[in-house]
């Protein structure tokens, strides 16, 4: 269901993990008005890949919405 506030509808929303002293990495998977949104928070001194993470993060999404395609399930990717 979309959100509004003060008759401007919210478009995304990410979930942000804080991150603490023993974190290197922080994930987040938002559920919102039909898509789904990931957050990534991360220590750049723990975590010097994180491009690489998020690739391969938006790859494995990118392989499940094929095999659902092929199963003709209502899913898309969306890239922000």
């Amino acid at each position: 269901v979309p959100l509004f506030f003060r008759g401007a509808r919210l478009a995304e929303a990410y979930g942000m993990v804080p991150l603490g002293d023993e974190a290197g990495l922080g994930v987040a998977v938002l559920s919102y008005d039909g898509k789904l949104f990931v957050g990534l928070n991360a220590d750049f001194d723990r975590v010097a890949d994180l491009a690489l993470f998020r690739d391969a993060v938006a790859e494995s999404f990118a392989e499940l919405l094929r095999e659902a395609h092929k199963r003709r399930a209502r899913l898309s990717l969306v890239r922000a």
